[in-house]
């Protein structure tokens, strides 16, 4: 049986939106617009909705947990958060 999933390094575009002393390699967000394929969603972080997409040929739909991996310019690159 495999080990748990090692958690993502936030980036340090990342790093920069958060507070300081916050952790910085456990970053989540919940979907709030669904992501899709080659399409922009939305995700809610720290209490604000930011465009976000996923670069995984996947749907997340509403209220999904994602990790934050990095941003391009106003645009969060997510990936689900698998328990």
């Amino acid at each position: 049986m495999p080990g748990p999933k090692s958690f993502p390094q936030a980036t340090a575009r990342i790093q920069a939106l958060l507070p300081p002393g916050a952790m910085h390699h456990v970053v989540a967000a919940t979907v709030s617009e669904t992501i899709r394929p080659g399409h922009l969603g939305r995700v809610k972080f720290q209490g604000t909705w930011w465009f976000a997409r996923c670069e995984q040929n996947i749907v997340l739909p509403v209220g999904t947990n994602v990790y934050l991996i990095d941003r391009e310019n106003l645009t969060l690159i997510v990936e689900p958060v698998v328990e």
